[in-house]
């Protein structure tokens, strides 16, 4: 794991002219934030989906394959990006904050659905996924991993209640397999350098 770390620290250390680019992926963080949410975000969080922008869109692909820098295309809210994982794991959050606002225990995960089937086989394949980034000192094998991982989640939001649940059982269940998606989330994306900041 040792090599691992060294290379993403190889691979992502900033450049001038990289900052230069965080400058300007900041600047387009708050404007798309204030175009979305129609508020002013705290400049802590900008600079957090600035720097997931750039290290996820440079150890998504493979350290020998070049790719096309596109600014544009990296720093999307969907698709394959930083920000789209930052903010797949915000959302988590959010539900996870309101469920204790309103009381609701968390359980066992509990496997009732092909969507919660397949989102839990995700998370079990994360040793998998550490173990060949290791070996093939890749660390888009773990972008990739992550990503399946919320797609499958989102998957699984769109076709579950999870908070207007109204069995217990199954309410706490669901929030069980959201906690784990999160940490896992949490874990994969710190591996990778990437902060996920509590609101977006």
């Amino acid at each position: 794991m040792a090599d691992l770390h060294r290379t993403i620290d190889r691979s992502i250390s900033i450049s001038r002219s990289v900052a230069d680019v965080l400058q300007r992926r900041t600047r387009t963080a708050n404007e798309r934030f204030a175009e979305r949410l129609r508020v002013l975000i705290d400049g802590g969080v900008t600079k957090k989906v600035a720097i997931a922008t750039i290290k996820f869109a440079d150890l998504s692909n493979y350290r020998l394959t070049d790719y096309i820098f596109d600014l544009e295309r990296f720093s999307r809210f969907e698709g394959k990006t930083g920000p789209y994982l930052q903010y797949a794991a915000v959302r988590i959050q959010s539900i996870l904050r309101r469920a204790k606002a309103e009381g609701h225990a968390i359980g066992e995960p509990h496997i009732r659905s092909p969507e919660e089937r397949a989102l839990f086989l995700q998370l079990l394949s994360l040793p998998d996924a550490m173990a060949g980034a290791e070996r093939g000192r890749a660390p888009n094998i773990l972008c990739d991993y992550v990503f399946t991982l919320a797609q499958h989640y989102s998957r699984f939001y769109a076709e579950h209640h999870i908070l207007s649940e109204t069995d217990t059982a199954i309410r706490g269940a669901r929030l069980g397999l959201c906690q784990l998606t999160l940490a896992v989330l949490a874990k994969v994306l710190g591996t990778l350098g990437i902060e996920v900041p509590e609101r977006m």
